[in-house]
């Protein structure tokens, strides 16, 4: 693995959640079904982070790009924690759903993005990937996102939302974020006690980061 510059890194806001990118990056990014996260939830580990925030910024007046930066990771690995003990209905445990999610992801890699690890859990969805020129991740989401929605519905014969609206995405740093992320994605069925778990895998020719 070669380690890569993520250049000048833009910070979006999304309703609530933060949202980080820069050019050429590699991404991992999270989605979760609509019931996963209730917004009680997600509301106390966004005041846990904001008083934090606080607490730092009467210490020294502000909080560094850094620190910021570590405050939103410990929102993700929150929700991610909550997500594993998997709450709502879980709809992609049923085996049809979440061959439907795997079919997509691989549909458009090498078209749209480059997808380095993927893997579709009961009630989320992980990829690492980077986007292709001319496309970016909201673009893509979207069209994931709309598209396995309908067709899950349709299998499932079920109405109405299916996923929700925001995501969880940050920039992988370095080879060793990489590394750690892709373990990550990939034994997340077993650290969610998730036995003979197929929905899972990587693409080890696009693993190498880009100079």
């Amino acid at each position: 693995m070669r380690n890569y510059d993520l250049g000048v890194v833009k910070v979006q806001k999304r309703a609530r959640l933060p949202h980080w990118h820069a050019e050429h990056a590699i991404y991992f990014i999270t989605w979760h079904l609509a019931d996963a996260l209730p917004s009680e939830v997600m509301a106390r580990f966004r005041g846990e982070r904001d008083a934090e925030r606080a607490n730092i910024c009467r210490i020294r007046g502000t909080a560094t790009f850094a620190e910021q930066r570590m405050l939103d990771a410990a929102l993700i690995e929150a929700c991610e924690r909550f997500l594993d003990q998997h709450n709502g209905e879980c709809l992609l445990r049923d085996r049809r759903a979440a061959q439907i999610v795997a079919d997509s992801l691989m549909f458009f890699d090498r078209v749209r993005y480059q997808l380095r690890a993927w893997c579709v859990m009961p009630n989320h969805v992980h990829i690492v990937f980077s986007c292709m020129n001319g496309f970016n991740i909201s673009s893509i989401l979207h069209s994931l996102k709309g598209f396995t929605s309908k067709e899950i519905n349709k299998i499932l014969g079920r109405k109405g939302t299916l996923w929700q609206a925001e995501s969880f995405d940050r920039c992988i740093r370095d080879s060793g974020e990489l590394e750690r992320t892709i373990n990550y994605v990939l034994g997340n069925p077993a650290a969610a006690g998730i036995e003979n778990w197929p929905f899972v895998g990587m693409n080890p020719e696009t693993i190498g980061m880009a100079t």
